[in-house]
């Protein structure tokens, strides 16, 4: 089974130590390295790789609060 996870950027900021991902009440944290799909999309890839959309452009080390839910799409 293929899987990906997404995720919609509440808040983001330069990434200020290692690649982390932690839960904030409905919500995720995420942090890693980052790389432009287009049209607002990057790849995530710190503990997992996350798939997310951010109406700002995210730096190339980046820490990212999403917007619940982490959605899981599978085939």
């Amino acid at each position: 089974m293929r899987a990906l996870l997404h995720g919609v950027v509440r808040q983001a900021r330069p990434l200020e130590r290692g690649a982390f991902m932690e839960r904030e009440g409905a919500s995720y944290r995420i942090g890693g390295e980052t790389t432009p799909l287009g049209e607002g999309f990057y790849l995530l890839e710190g503990p997992l790789r996350v798939v997310v959309y951010s109406d700002i452009p995210l730096p190339k080390r980046a820490e990212v609060l999403l917007w619940p839910p982490l959605m899981l799409f599978r085939e």
